[in-house]
């Protein structure tokens, strides 16, 4: 018998050209639910997965069907999950697969750092929320590696008693495994969840120790996880020639003449990032990066193939991108593996980014296979003019946005009444006003006192506490905007900081300007970089525990590669057209946390009198007024003051045609000159 509600639906569709029928609805709107429609202000974009011409009643259905689902969501939010019984039954499948162990990476299957809420596995069985973690788990103990920005969250986070927990640039996972295997040990892994690379490196330790890496049939928290989301679903958007600057034949050819070179016949793209760069699409599959979660396969006389969920595809867009792009149901993605072995074609792939599945589909199939970087990487970094035209734009908007923020936050925090979720959520409002406005790009880190200690902090009901005179409020946001992506931190005096304070700030503003100022030979890497901006704190035995900046993506991904500016290694030369974040910082356990970020362009220097070498130097993208009332202005050297003056001046310039009369005399003393 049919329902009402049933019927009701094929009324609703029957008239509006829908894309689907009845019976496919219901999990449709899982499928949206999944994605990352709870971080947008309107569904419309969604609705066109069911009809380009949805009648006004179709429209309230699916509205109120997505609400009521949303809401339901955050129902369940406030039951707290029962830990304990889920590492029981996670343990019970060791036993059933007759392993000792098992890793639990903060990964999915396209290696990305935000997941979609069907991913988030790692989550799901600890309660930590941050993006970097792994969880080992044995039969009669647990251990947990994350790195130093996550330390103090995951110590409140994570069950009590059930995890041993390990700061991994101390103690990483392979330490452990040297240090502790018993002979004759099997782990567990799922190979979608751990690249090659990992694989490779894990297995050649364990060997060496007399144990076992084994791959299980299947994942084993997708066993016990008995009501875990489906995978997300989100209309694949095209975004327009105007700012991505270079049509998608362009970059085909472009990126497919490496195939050429190295005489294979495909590459096996796996990173969303990569694939929705390539294709000049966008979507919300997840939360704060616009990908298109899907893989590809780029042949070398260019065609690209796209495996995707193709309900993803509304008609419209399908049409525009037939000349460019054959998509196909990503269930053929692995059939689609075996018959390049088959056909014994030179197939390549990269280890870094590639999950060992795939590796073991094509080997096993008969595949050459043939190593390499990810050919979209570079040309991805490196911007085009278009799109760094975009990246100036983008950053005035967020920039007065924060701007105006902050103004607002000087005459509202000291009145006592201001939380860090309601902080969060003023700025949050205030860039929903700019033009080209698609969301936030990860979420916002607003921490006052001791919980801007926390590098990675994010306020919650349970932790929410209100800003208080005479500490330190750290706001480290950002937008996605169509035109470019931004990244920025400030650090603000809530009345009046101790001379400690100013003195921690003051050395992380000088780290912050001798970077900023940096002028470097071409080829220079990050890693080579990365003391200047860590000199004044180290000069009194002072450091941070993160890297000092990261790659951003153009209207993709907040933390982009190849090229990064850490303490770690890195062979990625810095090349014009990157955009790099530039976060010096310091962090006092318990009492406050300092940071400044600004993003930066690497661009060829003005010439230099006599110079040898061709140099590179950085241009300050970010806009918005650095907190002068926490700088010991006598410790800055004139250089140093000069910089600041001129930034200041800049921001100065920048936004005094957009303000009120009472922003405009409040920006004017906020960036005074030194």
């Amino acid at each position: 018998m049919v329902s009402d509600e049933q019927t009701e639906i094929e009324y609703l569709l029957s008239g509006c050209q829908s894309n689907i029928s009845a019976s496919e609805l219901p999990a449709l709107i899982d499928g949206m639910l999944s994605s990352a429609i709870g971080e947008i202000d309107h569904i419309d974009p969604w609705l066109k997965l069911v009809s380009e011409n949805p009648s006004a009643d179709l429209f309230d259905y699916l509205n109120s069907k997505i609400n009521i689902g949303l809401s339901e969501e955050l129902d369940s939010e406030n039951n707290p999950p029962d830990y304990q019984n889920r590492v029981s039954l996670l343990r019970a499948e060791l036993i059933k697969e007759n392993i000792e162990g098992i890793v639990i990476p903060l990964t999915d299957e396209f290696q990305g750092e935000y997941l979609a809420k069907s991913s988030r596995r790692l989550e799901w069985l600890t309660g930590f929320t941050g993006s970097a973690g792994i969880a080992l788990v044995f039969h009669n103990e647990s251990f947990f590696f994350t790195d130093g920005r996550y330390i103090l969250q995951a110590e409140k986070q994570l069950p009590q008693n059930n995890y041993t927990l390990f700061n991994s640039s101390q103690v990483s996972l392979e330490n452990w495994f040297n240090n502790n295997l018993k002979p004759n040990t099997k782990i567990g892994f799922d190979p979608w969840l751990h690249t090659i690379t990992w694989v490779k490196r894990i297995r050649s330790l364990m060997q060496r120790n007399n144990c076992e890496l084994i791959s299980t049939p299947d994942n084993l928290i997708d066993r016990i996880w008995k009501d875990r989301p489906p995978p997300p679903v989100s209309p694949v958007q095209i975004l327009d020639k105007t700012f991505a600057g270079e049509a998608i034949e362009s970059k085909r050819k472009r990126v497919a003449n490496n195939l050429k070179k190295n005489e294979s016949d495909v590459f096996v793209l796996v990173a969303p990032s990569s694939i929705s760069w390539l294709a000049n699409i966008r979507g919300n599959d997840i939360p704060f990066s616009p990908y298109v979660m899907s893989y590809a396969l780029l042949h070398k006389n260019s065609q690209l193939e796209i495996f995707i969920d193709v309900r993803k595809i509304i008609p419209s867009v399908r049409k525009e991108l037939a000349d460019h792009i054959l998509f196909k149901p990503i269930k053929t993605f692995i059939p689609e593996l075996l018959k390049l072995g088959e056909n014994s074609k030179v197939v390549e792939i990269d280890p870094n980014s590639t999950p060992e599945l795939v590796r073991t589909i094509l080997e096993k199939a008969g595949a050459k296979i043939v190593t390499s970087k990810d050919p979209c990487e570079l040309p991805k970094a490196c911007k085009n003019t278009t799109e760094i035209t975009g990246f100036h734009s983008a950053h005035k908007r967020d920039g007065l946005a924060l701007t105006r923020f902050l103004y607002w936050l000087s005459k509202e925090a000291p009145k006592g009444k201001i939380t860090e979720i309601t902080a969060a959520a003023k700025l949050e409002s205030l860039r929903k006003n700019g033009k080209y406005y698609k969301g936030p790009s990860f979420p916002t880190i607003s921490g006052s006192g001791a919980n801007g200690a926390i590098i990675h902090y994010r306020a919650t009901k349970a932790s929410d506490k209100k800003l208080q005179l005479n500490s330190l409020y750290l706001v480290d946001s950002g937008g996605q905007y169509l035109d470019g992506t931004t990244d920025v931190t400030r650090t603000v005096a809530i009345g009046e900081p101790s001379e400690e304070m100013k003195d921690r700030f003051t050395r992380v503003l000088r780290g912050h300007i001798s970077l900023a100022s940096a002028c470097f030979p071409v080829n220079t890497t990050g890693s080579q970089l990365d003391v200047l901006a860590r000199l004044s704190l180290w000069k009194v035995g002072l450091d941070y525990d993160h890297g000092t900046g990261h790659g951003v993506g153009h209207y993709l991904s907040v933390h982009e590669g190849p090229h990064r500016i850490s303490k770690t290694h890195s062979s990625v030369k810095l090349e014009p057209g990157m955009i790099i974040s530039n976060e010096p910082g310091y962090y006092k356990a318990g009492d406050y946390g300092i940071r400044i970020e600004n993003l930066v362009l690497v661009k060829i220097a003005e010439e230099i009198e006599n110079s040898e070498n061709k140099m590179l130097e950085f241009e300050t993208l970010t806009l918005a007024p650095i907190d002068l009332s926490l700088v010991k202005v006598s410790e800055l050297s004139e250089e140093e003051k000069t910089w600041i003056n001129n930034y200041h001046q800049n921001v100065f310039d920048t936004y005094k045609d957009s303000l009120s009369r009472m922003e405009l005399n409040w920006l004017s003393l906020a960036t005074k000159a030194v």
